[in-house]
């Protein structure tokens, strides 16, 4: 993204007992979950992310996939990965943690 003042996201969410719902809505990015940044914070939770609309890359140092709607993702709090939303993308997704 060139332009950090122009990146508009929405949450909302919900707590139901043991499980955590959070609906993301967000524009283009780029993201990158560095050890270092797992070393300072770190859930230590697997993560469902059920793609609603749009496209993201994500990769770690298993996999480098493509996602658009319909696609179900897990992934490792504890893993470093990368991610992008295209510049044209409106991205949407369902994340659901477990412990």
């Amino acid at each position: 993204m060139t332009r950090p003042e122009s990146f508009r996201a929405e949450l909302r969410a919900a707590d139901l007992g043991p499980v955590q719902l959070a609906d993301l809505t967000y524009g283009s990015l780029r993201a990158r979950r560095t050890p270092r940044l797992i070393r300072a914070a770190d859930p230590e939770r697997y993560q469902f992310a059920l793609i609603r609309g749009g496209e993201q890359r994500y990769a770690d140092d298993m996999r480098d996939v493509c996602l658009g709607p319909g696609d179900l993702l897990l992934y490792d709090s504890s893993r470093p990965f990368t991610a992008h939303v295209p510049d044209a993308g409106r991205y949407r997704a369902l994340v659901i943690p477990v412990r």
